[in-house]
């Protein structure tokens, strides 16, 4: 007999996908599926613990058109930001 589980799960760093059930046995055998919605928005990057991440992944979640008017005011935003940190 072979039963279907069904679960919505994230998936992690490195393309891992974790499935945690009871009815899972330690030695059983499991076929598994993964079907990946294609919709979803993708996940806004870790700039922390970039890793192996795509640092320009951050572009796919700009507003169209940018938020900022001008080079000059990226340039001032992002020294402010320096400022903040914690060193």
């Amino acid at each position: 007999m072979v039963t279907a589980l069904k679960q919505i799960v994230t998936v992690q760093p490195g393309g891992r996908v974790e499935l945690t059930s009871a009815e899972l046995k330690p030695g059983a055998q499991a076929e598994v599926i993964v079907l990946v919605d294609q919709q979803a928005k993708p996940e806004a990057p870790n700039l922390m613990g970039l890793g192996a991440r795509n640092p320009f992944a951050i572009l796919l979640n700009v507003p169209k058109g940018g938020c900022f008017k001008s080079a000059a005011e990226i340039d001032a935003f992002i020294r402010s930001e320096r400022d903040a940190w914690d060193c």
